[in-house]
C-alpha cells in the first residue's frame, strides 16, 4: 500500500468518514498515480503533508489558511505561552478542515477563547506529548522551519520594505490563483512548501502545460477522489455509516 494512501486512511478515520473497500482501492491507485507523477526536476509532484495522532486528535502541518489565521487571529490573542500552545493545537487540528478559519465565529476573540479551551479539554496527552506532536507537524525533522528567514529576491532595493510572512503567503496565493488556475479555498489547503513548489513549477512550464501535465491530472483526481468519499460517508444514514 502506498504510505499517502495509509496516511489518508488514518485522516479519514480520524475524521468518522466510512471508507467502502472499493474506495480503499481506488484510493490506493490513485494514490500510486500521483507517486510516479514526476516534476520537471525528476522529484515527486506531491509530498503528503506531516500528520501526527496525539490524545486521540489529529493534528496536520500548517497550511495556508491556518497560518494566516495564527497570524491575523491568533497572534495578538496570545498573551502567554500558554495561549499560544492552545491556539496553534486548535490551529493544526482544523489546517485541512475547507473553509474552516473562514467564518466570522474565527475572528471573534471571545468565540475562539471559548472553542479552543473547549477543545483542549479533549486532548487525551501531556503537555510535552502535544508539544513534541506539534513540533513535528510544524518542523517534522528540520531544525525549525517555520523560524528560517525569508531569503531576500534577487534584485531588491537595500531600503526596500521587507516583504512580511503574512505578505508573502497572500502573494503567492494571488500569483498561483493566476498561474495555476486552481480554486483559492484549494490553494489554501496547501502548506506553505506544497504552494511554494507549486508555483516554481508553474513558472518552469507555461501555464496550459501545467493545467494538463501528468502530475497536476493525477494532483486534481485525487483530491477530487478524497472530497467524493467524504461526501459520499457524510450522505448515508447515521445508521448506515457502519454497515
Amino acid at each position: 500500500m502506498q504510505e499517502l494512501a495509509a496516511e489518508m486512511f488514518e485522516r479519514l478515520a480520524a475524521e468518522g468518514v466510512n471508507v467502502t473497500p472499493f474506495d480503499a482501492v481506488r484510493i490506493d491507485t490513485a494514490a500510486r498515480l500521483l507517486a510516479r507523477a514526476k516534476a520537471s526536476d525528476g522529484a515527486p509532484f506531491l509530498s503528503a503533508p506531516r500528520v501526527r495522532f496525539c490524545g486521540g486528535v489529529l493534528f496536520h502541518e500548517p497550511t495556508i489558511q491556518s497560518e494566516l489565521w495564527l497570524l491575523e487571529v491568533a497572534a495578538p490573542l496570545s498573551a502567554n505561552g500558554d495561549t499560544a500552545l492552545m491556539l496553534r493545537a486548535y490551529a493544526l487540528a482544523h489546517a485541512d478542515e475547507p473553509g474552516f478559519f473562514d467564518g466570522e465565529e474565527m475572528r471573534n476573540a471571545k468565540s475562539v477563547q471559548k472553542r479552543a479551551r473547549a477543545f483542549m479539554r479533549t486532548i487525551a496527552a501531556t503537555e510535552r506529548e502535544l508539544l513534541d506532536a506539534l513540533a513535528y507537524c510544524v518542523s517534522g525533522d528540520d531544525d525549525g522551519y517555520d523560524d528560517l528567514p525569508m531569503p531576500e529576491p534577487k534584485g531588491r532595493a537595500a531600503d526596500a520594505p521587507r516583504m512580511t510572512r503574512r505578505d508573502k503567503m497572500y502573494a503567492d496565493l494571488a500569483e498561483a490563483v493566476g498561474v495555476t488556475g486552481a480554486a483559492l479555498d484549494d490553494l489554501k489547503r496547501l502548506t506553505p512548501p506544497q504552494l511554494d513548489r507549486a508555483l516554481r513549477r508553474a513558472w518552469e512550464l507555461n501555464r496550459w502545460e501545467f493545467k494538463d501535465g501528468e502530475g497536476t491530472r493525477a494532483s486534481v483526481a485525487w483530491h477530487a477522489l478524497i472530497e467524493e468519499v467524504r461526501g459520499a460517508s457524510a450522505a448515508k444514514p447515521e445508521g448506515l455509516q457502519n454497515g
